[in-house]
């Protein structure tokens, strides 16, 4: 009886604590003013919240919507927007200090600010102990949706959206649905899909020092596909890379025109190989033709699938089907393709010819959140048409 009144009291102590953790923010209040110590924040669907711009996380929080489903088919997300600086210019979201962590679950962060400004970065980690983002959405970022700059942590991206991480220039670079300057100690990327950026992943930091699993996304539009990974295990798999690295090679010797695609190194991984641990397989590669017309055209070429033109694991659409190998040239079939081919091949001619360049060829989808007349807010594209 004793123990059965303990336990009582524990678990009643349990959900008072429980209880005084959770805060539901409120969307007419600037969130800056409402996150101000750790515990768990809770946002309700088809409301819009605003930042007054950056919060700088010395402790750890955690941000929830409700769990409708995936994201990517969720008509009403909660959105998170931030607000212009006095100049004008954008605004971070989040910077993750020392003692710092940060969860997001099931809700949308718009990038798009009300004077039309692009944020550069939503969330940058410099010295935080790690972040995890689950089923979130990511629409108009310039730079990084998040950039890594600390050592020691966990990071864990899965079930997640991001649209639209381009620059609105002749510019192959930016857009990064995470830059990795350090990678941390283990780095989970699953099941994301990514439409329109203008890098992958990335990782210039130490070397050999991380896990990293990236498997089962979907990468859709990527100008260039640079990887630049430096664990030492990794497990690139299952992953479809459609129109990947489109913006080709320029044989001119500039490293930064040069085949940057799937996975590649600067530390020469040849000299290590007893300390790492490699697996690239069952991933899918495809190109739109009118890309390859583009190309066959002209004296550009095309993006390999890996850095180095002498690696050749894959087999074509004519080979018979071998396990842990991968595939290039097969049309994943989609159900709604991504349907904007003829700007990116607009983009990659007037990128190569810059005596055509004229207004640039935007070849974005439509923004899943505007700001209407009254200032305000609003989810006018989403789910996407894609």
């Amino acid at each position: 009886m004793k123990f059965k009144t303990l336990l009582l009291l524990v678990l009643s102590l349990g959900l008072v604590a429980s209880g005084f953790s959770q805060t539901l923010l409120d969307p007419n209040q600037f969130v800056n003013t409402q996150i101000t110590g750790p515990g768990v924040y809770k946002v309700e669907a088809g409301k819009a919240y605003a930042f007054d711009g950056r919060i700088d996380l010395t402790f750890e929080i955690a941000i929830e919507g409700p769990n409708n489903g995936w994201i990517k088919d969720d008509p009403t997300p909660a959105v998170l927007v931030n607000t212009p600086a006095e100049d004008g210019t954008s605004r971070q979201f989040f910077e993750i200090k020392e003692g710092g962590s940060l969860t997001i679950k099931n809700l949308m962060f718009s990038g798009v600010h009300s004077n039309g400004e692009l944020v550069g970065t939503f969330i940058a980690n410099t010295a935080g102990h790690g972040y995890t983002a689950e089923n979130v959405a990511f629409a108009d970022w310039k730079d990084f949706a998040f950039r890594n700059q600390g050592e020691g942590l966990n990071i864990k991206i899965t079930d997640c959206v991001f649209i639209n991480g381009v620059r609105t220039t002749y510019s192959p670079w930016g857009g990064f649905p995470m830059r990795m300057d350090v990678a941390g100690e283990y780095v989970l990327v699953e099941n994301n899909t990514v439409v329109n950026s203008g890098r992958l992943l990335a990782n210039s930091g130490p070397f050999f020092n991380a896990t990293v699993h990236e498997i089962h996304n979907t990468y859709l539009n990527s100008t260039k596909a640079g990887h630049e990974q430096r664990a030492y295990q990794m497990i690139q798999a299952n992953n479809i890379f459609y129109n990947y690295d489109f913006i080709g090679h320029n044989p001119s010797g500039n490293t930064y025109d040069s085949y940057f695609t799937t996975w590649n190194y600067f530390h020469d991984a040849a000299n290590d190989l007893d300390k790492i641990s490699l697996f690239l397989g069952s991933n899918l590669f495809y190109r739109d033709q009118a890309i390859l017309d583009w190309f066959a055209a002209d004296t550009f070429e095309a993006g390999l699938l890996w850095e180095h033109a002498a690696v050749d694991s894959f087999v074509t659409i004519d080979d018979n089907y071998t396990i842990g190998t991968n595939y290039a040239d097969y049309d994943p079939g989609f159900t709604t393709p991504p349907g904007n081919t003829a700007a990116i091949v607009q983009f990659i001619d007037e990128y190569w010819h810059p005596e055509t360049q004229g207004e640039w060829p935007d070849w974005r989808i439509a923004s899943p959140v505007t700001w209407n007349a009254d200032g305000l807010p609003e989810i006018t594209a989403w789910p996407p048409a894609v």
